[in-house]
C-alpha cells in the first residue's frame, strides 16, 4: 500500500529556460533559515543555483510558498546533471558540496545528450555569480574513479552523487560506473576533506590527498538501478550512525510515469550495504495521473523526509515544484 506524502512547499519565482518553461527542481534544501533549489538547463549544460527565505509563519503540512525571486541565482556553466547539495559550515563559513565536471558520459548507452556530474565540488553560494566552467572552481574531489580506498580504478564514472550525515560529520559517496551502472558508497570524514582542501589549495586527488578521510566502502553487485524498485535515482541522503553501527540511506526514485518511491538501505564502512529492494511507494490526492516526477530525498527531522516532486503538463514541460513530507516511521 501507498504511503501519504503531504505537501509541505510550493516553490515559485525560479529561473525559467530559454524557451520560457519551468525546469525541475532537481534538488530543494531546506536548511534552517532558507532554501536552495538546483536545476538544470540545456542538456545540463549549465545549472542555477537559487536561493530564497524561508517563512517565519510557517506551518506544518500548509502549502507554505517559497518564493526565490528575491535573490539572483547562481550560474554553473559544465557542472551537469546531479541532484546533489548539501551544506554544511567548516571553519565558520558555509559551504556546499556539488556535483561538477559535466561530461557526456550517457550518450552510447542511453543515448541521453546530458552532460552527467563526475567531480564533487566545494563551493559558497554568491549571490549572481557565473562560473564559467567548472575548472573555474577551485576545489573539487578528483580521481573519483579511485575512490574505494585503493589506488586502482574502479572503471569510468557514469555519474556521482554524494550526501552528508545529518550532523555534517561524514559524507557518502556514490559512484555509478559506465561499466553496467556497478555502484560504489564510500564514507569519509567531511573535516578531513576539507582539512585536505586548505593544504593544497585547490583540488584533492581521492587516492593520495584525500585518503587520510577515508572510512570504508561497499560495492553493489550488478546494476544499480536494476535493485531499485523505480530504476532510476533521484537523490540520496544518508542518516547519523545508528546504535548498531549501519547508516541508513534513503534515496528517491521515479520518473515521469512512474509512481514515486523512497528506498532505505543501510549501509556500513565494514563493507556491507543491504536493503536496497525495501522501498515505499507514496501517493497524494491531487498528484495528476502520469504526471509527477520524483526529485531529490532529504532527512529533514528525527521524524520526517523531505521529498521533491515535479508536475508536468500535457505536453511533457514542467508546470510546477513542489516539496512534500513524509514520515520515517512508514519504514518501521
Amino acid at each position: 500500500m501507498a504511503q501519504p506524502a503531504y505537501r509541505k512547499y510550493t516553490l515559485t519565482g525560479l529561473p525559467k529556460g530559454t524557451d520560457g518553461y519551468d525546469r525541475v527542481a532537481q534538488k530543494t534544501l531546506i536548511s534552517k533559515t532558507k532554501a536552495y533549489v538546483l536545476q538544470v538547463y540545456d542538456n545540463a549544460s549549465y545549472s542555477k543555483l537559487s536561493m530564497a527565505d524561508l517563512p517565519t509563519d510557517e506551518k506544518e503540512d500548509s502549502n507554505n510558498t517559497l518564493d526565490f525571486s528575491k535573490y539572483q541565482p547562481m550560474t554553473l556553466k559544465g557542472f551537469g546533471h546531479g541532484q546533489t547539495l548539501e551544506l554544511y559550515t567548516y571553519n565558520n563559513t558555509d559551504y556546499f558540496w556539488i556535483g561538477t565536471k559535466g561530461v557526456q558520459t550517457r550518450l552510447e548507452k542511453y543515448n541521453d545528450n546530458d552532460l552527467w556530474g563526475t567531480q564533487l565540488g566545494r563551493m559558497t553560494f554568491q549571490e549572481g555569480m557565473t562560473y564559467e566552467n567548472a575548472e573555474q572552481l577551485p576545489n573539487r574531489l578528483t580521481y573519483l574513479t579511485r575512490i574505494a580506498g585503493n589506488t586502482k580504478s574502479t572503471g569510468s564514472i557514469e555519474r556521482v552523487e554524494a550526501a552528508l550525515t545529518s550532523d555534517t560529520k561524514h559524507l557518502l559517496i556514490l559512484t555509478v560506473n559506465v561499466d553496467h551502472s556497478k555502484a560504489h558508497l564510500s564514507m569519509y570524514k567531511n573535516k578531513d576533506l576539507n582539512d585536505a582542501f586548505e593544504r593544497t589549495g585547490g583540488t584533492v586527488e581521492m587516492d593520495t590527498d584525500g585518503m587520510s578521510a577515508f572510512e570504508g566502502t561497499a560495492s553493489i553487485p550488478g546494476s544499480i538501478y536494476l535493485q531499485m524498485r523505480n530504476p532510476s535515482i533521484q537523490g540520496i541522503d544518508v542518516s547519523n550512525k545508528t546504535k548498531n553501527g549501519n547508516y541508513l540511506v534513503y534515496i528517491s526514485g521515479g520518473k515521469v510515469k512512474q509512481t514515486p518511491s523512497i528506498t532505505r538501505a543501510t549501509f556500513n564502512t565494514n563493507g556491507t550495504i543491504r536493503g536496497l529492494g525495501n522501498y515505499q511507494l507514496l501517493r497524494n490526492t491531487y498528484w495528476p495521473a502520469n504526471r509527477t516526477e520524483t526529485e531529490a530525498v532529504q532527512i529533514y527531522s528525527a521524524t520526517n523526509l523531505l521529498l521533491g516532486i515535479a508536475y508536468h503538463d500535457t505536453s511533457g514541460h514542467t508546470s510546477d515544484n513542489y516539496v512534500y513530507r513524509i514520515a520515517k516511521n512508514v519504514f518501521d
